[in-house]
């Protein structure tokens, strides 16, 4: 099953509240709870049952938290990164989009900094979903 979203986010109550208010807004979300699932899921799952060659299917927008454990948001939005140029991401940071080296912020297409509202996401994701 492909996914519009794959959504990472590693406080269970976070992260099932914003699932089900994207579920909500009608969004199929993959949800994930570490830089090493998301690398993993593209990596393995996505690409095997997904991406075939040419015949690519609609990527993901990824929507991934900065602070993870064991690999965080930007070393795991890099891999994704590499292996799909052409994906959608956003970054959600508690930090001042500042406290990013420009290669960091360019790795993502848009930066989300908390505390936000869920419009503002789902804003966000609304202008990515072409």
């Amino acid at each position: 099953m492909t996914h519009d979203l794959v959504y990472v986010e590693e406080y269970l109550v976070v992260k099932d509240i914003t699932v089900s208010l994207l579920k909500h807004q009608g969004y199929s979300v993959a949800s994930l709870q570490d830089g090493n699932e998301l690398i993993t899921y593209f990596e393995h799952i996505f690409t095997r049952t997904v991406y075939n060659g040419e015949k690519q299917s609609k990527l993901p927008i990824v929507i991934t938290e900065q602070n993870l454990k064991h690999v965080n948001g930007v070393e795991a939005g890099r891999c994704i990164r590499e292996l799909f140029p052409d994906i959608k991401m956003i970054l959600i940071s508690v930090n001042d989009i500042e406290s990013l080296s420009v290669e960091e912020a360019e790795c993502f297409d848009k930066i989300l900094t908390k505390p936000f509202m869920f419009e503002e996401l789902h804003d966000c994701i609304k202008s990515l979903d072409v």
